[in-house]
This record gives structure tokens, sequence and C-alpha cells, in this order.
């Protein structure tokens, strides 16, 4: 995200400033950090869906449609990264292709998040329960969804089985 929007800054700037260079640059640093950290997260998505899924469910599906579009996002930053080389020596602001393949990797990203998001606060992988003592405990398998009446009226992020909290006390 900061990439792009460094980058759309700086090809609105046009090179009349020495900061649409700068930005340039900067979301090429971000973009090589970012790429990184996409290979690791790829490597523990793996791990998860092993853990997490259940071969043949529906569940597993998503988790392998998260997985390809994910390696499109790394593959996209990828493409970023070499444009960029290509033309970083000589660049005064962010180019049209490397800008393209920025806003376009970012729209795949939101999607493969959403999709990741659903995996986890509507299917429930990879949350721990919580024991009736409140505890957490290990799970694999999702959690069965939180019924309508519960969930409408929050957020799925805040859709969750919260204990009461108590008001502390004055000298608490």
């Amino acid at each position: 995200m900061a990439a792009a929007v460094f980058d759309v800054i700086s090809a609105a700037d046009g090179g009349r400033h020495e900061w649409g260079r700068d930005l340039y640059r900067a979301a090429t640093f971000v973009l090589m950090v970012a790429t990184s950290v996409k290979f690791l997260a790829i490597l523990s998505g793996l791990v998860d869906r092993a853990a997490a899924t259940t071969k043949g469910t529906a569940v597993r599906a998503r988790a392998n449609r998260h997985g390809v579009i994910m390696a499109a996002v790394v593959l996209g930053s990828v493409v970023d990264l070499t444009l960029r080389r290509q033309t970083y020596a000589d660049a005064v602001h962010t180019p049209a292709a490397p800008l393209v393949v920025t806003l376009l990797t970012l729209a795949v990203a939101v999607v493969g998040g959403w999709l990741g998001g659903r995996l986890t606060y509507r299917d429930g992988v990879n949350v721990a329960a919580v024991s009736a003592g409140g505890a957490p405990t290990s799970r694999t398998t999702p959690s069965p969804p939180l019924p309508p009446s519960r969930t409408r009226a929050l957020p799925p992020m805040l859709a969750v089985r919260a204990r009461p909290s108590r008001l502390l006390a004055p000298g608490d």
C-alpha cells in the first residue's frame, strides 16, 4: 500500500521536484522489503493450510484460492522490482509501467487479503478456541459461525465470544 501511494504521488509530480524521485526510490525499497516478507508468508501459509484445513472441503478450496492469489501478488512484486531495476538509475519519477504493475498488484492483494480475512474470521481457520474457563486451547478445525443475531451489528473482527470485563473500582 505504501509503495502504491508513493508511486502515485511521484508519478503525479512528473519529475518537477526532487522529492518525486525520492518517493519512487522509497517505493522501490518498500517493495524490496515487502517481497522478502511475502516469501516468508507463503511458507507460513503452506504450513497453516496443511495443518488447519481438511482435504476436499470448501475451506481447503478457499485456502487454495487464497494461496494462488497471494502467489500472484508475489509474482507481480517481482515483475515490478524487475521493471524498476531497469529504469532506476535515471528515473526522476515513477514511470508508467512500474506504476501500472504496482496498482494491479495492489488490487490483487486486496482480493487475496479479503479471502484470507474470510478464512480467519468467517471460517475460523487457525483461530484458537476458548475453553469454558477462558483459557485458549489448540484447534485445527474451523468453528461454526456465531448465530446471525449476534454478528449482524458487529464487524467480523469484533464478532468473537468475549468475556465481560469488570470495571475497575477506585483504588484498583
